[in-house]
Protein backbone atom coordinates (compact mmCIF):
# COMPACT_ATOMS: atom_id res chain seq x y z
CA UNK A 1 0.00 0.00 0.00
CA UNK A 2 2.64 2.45 0.89
CA UNK A 3 4.59 1.87 -2.59
CA UNK A 4 1.12 2.64 -4.14
CA UNK A 5 1.05 5.50 -2.47
CA UNK A 6 4.51 6.50 -3.55
CA UNK A 7 4.38 5.89 -6.92
CA UNK A 8 0.63 7.76 -7.66
CA UNK A 9 2.27 11.16 -5.35
CA UNK A 10 5.25 10.42 -8.28
CA UNK A 11 2.96 10.46 -10.97
CA UNK A 12 1.26 13.14 -9.75
CA UNK A 13 3.98 15.10 -8.95
CA UNK A 14 5.69 14.61 -12.64
CA UNK A 15 2.06 15.68 -13.98
CA UNK A 16 2.15 19.27 -12.31
CA UNK A 17 5.70 19.71 -13.29
CA UNK A 18 4.67 19.03 -16.81
CA UNK A 19 0.99 21.26 -16.95
CA UNK A 20 3.53 24.23 -15.44
CA UNK A 21 6.00 23.77 -18.22
CA UNK A 22 3.26 23.57 -20.63
CA UNK A 23 1.47 26.88 -19.38
CA UNK A 24 4.77 29.01 -19.25
CA UNK A 25 5.74 28.03 -22.78
CA UNK A 26 2.10 28.95 -23.98
CA UNK A 27 2.81 32.37 -21.54
CA UNK A 28 5.80 33.61 -23.91
CA UNK A 29 4.10 32.35 -26.83
CA UNK A 30 1.64 35.12 -27.02
CA UNK A 31 1.95 38.83 -28.34
CA UNK A 32 2.57 41.20 -25.27
CA UNK A 33 0.14 43.52 -24.68
CA UNK A 34 1.13 47.11 -23.45
CA UNK A 35 -0.39 50.32 -22.78
CA UNK A 36 1.91 52.22 -25.77
CA UNK A 37 -0.23 49.69 -28.26
CA UNK A 38 -3.77 50.81 -27.07
CA UNK A 39 -4.92 53.94 -28.42
CA UNK A 40 -6.08 56.67 -26.72
CA UNK A 41 -9.97 57.39 -25.64
CA UNK A 42 -11.75 58.39 -28.38
CA UNK A 43 -15.33 58.81 -26.58
CA UNK A 44 -16.08 55.07 -28.51
CA UNK A 45 -17.46 52.29 -26.86
CA UNK A 46 -14.90 49.85 -27.57
CA UNK A 47 -11.14 49.61 -28.58
CA UNK A 48 -10.61 47.62 -32.08
CA UNK A 49 -7.48 45.34 -31.64
CA UNK A 50 -5.42 42.81 -33.78
CA UNK A 51 -8.04 44.34 -36.42
CA UNK A 52 -10.62 42.70 -35.16
CA UNK A 53 -9.22 39.60 -35.96
CA UNK A 54 -10.20 36.58 -33.57
CA UNK A 55 -8.10 34.11 -35.07
CA UNK A 56 -4.05 33.34 -34.18
CA UNK A 57 -2.21 33.83 -36.93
Amino acid sequence: MKRLRSIISIILTLCLICSMSLVASADTAKAKITLDNIPAYSDSPYVELNNNNLHRS
